[in-house]
């Protein structure tokens, strides 16, 4: 019967993104989102067995459905004829020399070779699966202090940055070599984690120059957009290389294989949701998705990585250990009712923002959109922004501060 539940959700989500191309009648961050989720819920049922009938997913994706919308709501009601009023050039132009200056000081810095790593993905078929577990088995240290400032700052920065990257092209002369510095330092800090036998990083940093590209793409000029369009494809091909190189060598030799590993990777969050994440055992009170505001506000006790975490609350049926949807998440974290209580908050609140500003909206208000895009986008699998991507969180509330009480704006070129 479950299979069943997930094909309708799969539907729903279908019909979802039918109606709103039909409203809007362009592709835009919102159907972004949705199809997201609408490829997840399909791998979801392409990847579903019998085993997982001991629990009714009915309610469970009922609580997914409506959440999810609620998420998307805010963004699907961006109109395309809004007016985004940017900041001073010269102040994109900073930020985004902070960012392109970090990413190479944190190169420097680091201990991976990003091109050596690469070449030994694709040229040796045991490299990931090494790779992959030596990143695990030196993670238990990890939160407790900073080895590399630069790359913190890159980190925190970079979806900040893609967006930035995008606003550059709207110029009608845009900085050719900061433009080519910030799409190079984009590309390393998305490639990098294939290097180190990750492929969630990879596919997240992806998402996110890709979700900031189809938020802004109506502002830049067409004959670039086309030029954006193909380099895009080329870049996709490129990544998609080292991509399955690295997925060969972590699966191949596994029961499921490589292929079903890929629908397995996309569609276990929607499984995991709906068997545990209402009823999971017990709840994590914030110790992932705020741990950082948690410490910063004196809370003894909070975990500092997943293998803490993990050892704290040895009685959840599933931690962080498997994906669960950024819904799920939250709703493991705080409880389902207090989750569900928080997504409706922050969708009635950037719902009325965008109502408010349907016009013309401040580029500080585009940015807590753009950070809800963010987190959606990248949430098929879970709240990517917990233990120190509260950083992220953070440098875009005081970026939204600092630009809401500050003479930065000008009318857009």
């Amino acid at each position: 019967m479950n299979a069943y539940f997930l094909l309708v959700y799969f539907i729903a989500l279908l019909l979802l993104f039918i109606r709103y191309e039909k409203k809007k009648r362009c592709f835009d961050a919102g159907s972004l989102l949705i199809v997201v989720f609408l490829v997840c819920s399909f791998a979801t049922v392409i990847s579903y067995r019998p085993k997982y009938e001991e629990i009714s997913f009915f309610i469970p994706l009922i609580y997914l459905f409506i959440a999810l919308y609620l998420s998307f709501k805010p963004i699907l009601r961006i109109q395309p004829t809004t007016e985004i009023v940017f900041p001073k050039r010269s102040l994109v132009d900073v930020f985004s020399w902070i960012f392109v200056a970090c990413s190479f000081l944190g190169m420097a810095t680091s201990s991976t070779n990003v091109v050596e790593g690469l070449i030994q993905v694709v040229t040796n078929e045991s490299y990931g699966l090494e790779t992959y577990h030596n990143m695990l088995s030196n993670a238990e240290g990890a939160g407790h202090t900073i080895s590399n400032l630069p790359m913190v700052i890159m980190n925190t920065m970079y979806a900040f940055a893609s967006l930035l990257f995008f606003v550059h092209l709207t110029y009608e002369k845009p900085n050719k070599v900061l433009v080519l510095l910030l799409g190079f330092t984009l590309f390393y800090g998305a490639i990098k984690y294939v290097s180190i036998g990750e492929r969630g990083g990879l596919i997240n940093r992806a998402l996110v120059v890709l979700v900031s590209y189809c938020s802004i793409k109506e502002y830049i000029p067409e004959k670039l957009n086309k030029s954006i369009r193909i380099i895009g494809v080329v870049v996709g091909v490129l990544i998609t290389v080292p991509f399955m190189a690295l997925t060969n060598s972590r699966f191949a030799d596994t029961e499921e294989g490589s292929t079903n590993s890929i629908y397995n990777y996309a569609g276990q969050g929607t499984i995991f949701f709906c068997r545990c994440a209402l009823d999971d055992n017990g709840i994590r009170y914030g110790d992932r998705t705020v741990s950082l505001f948690k410490r910063m506000l004196g809370f003894p006790n909070v975990p500092h990585n997943f293998l803490e975490r993990r050892d704290k609350y040895p009685q959840l049926k599933i931690n962080d250990e498997v994906f669960s949807t950024f819904v799920g998440d939250l709703a493991i974290d705080f409880g389902p009712i207090v989750a569900f209580l928080l997504i409706l908050l922050v969708s009635f609140l950037l719902s009325n923002m965008v109502k408010q500003y349907s016009k013309r909206i401040f580029f500080h208000h585009f940015l807590l959109l753009h950070l809800s895009m963010c987190i959606i986008v990248q949430g098929a699998s879970l709240f990517q922004y917990s233990d120190a991507g509260n950083l992220t969180i953070l440098f875009y509330l005081l970026m939204y501060i600092f630009l809401k009480y500050s003479n930065v704006y000008v009318s857009p070129n």
